[in-house]
């Protein structure tokens, strides 16, 4: 079972280092991130979870599709989202 977890910052500061924190330690659970930069990205591949960087914009539509897409290409069913606009984007995901 594969747990997306969506992280709209780029930088590794509390949410962050708690999902970095879930990942390392899931275990019946394939843990795939999406972060808002490169920064942070590298920073969960280098603990070795697959991870997605994608420019979260004010077009929360776009973002939405964004996610979308990497919901389905990994087949994801859990989607864990770590603030309020990570909640919205993966709402919208639904619609």
């Amino acid at each position: 079972m594969k747990c997306l977890h969506v992280l709209p910052m780029n930088t590794l500061s509390g949410a962050e280092k708690l999902a970095l924190i879930l990942c390392k330690n899931m275990n019946k659970y394939e843990p795939i991130v999406v972060c808002g930069g490169e920064p942070l990205k590298t920073i969960f591949e280098e603990n070795g979870i697959k991870s997605y960087s994608i420019n979260f914009t004010k077009n929360i539509f776009r973002n939405a599709n964004s996610l979308k897409k990497i919901i389905k290409e990994n087949n994801i069913e859990i989607v864990h989202a770590h603030d309020n606009n990570a909640s919205i984007n993966s709402y919208l995901t639904k619609r």
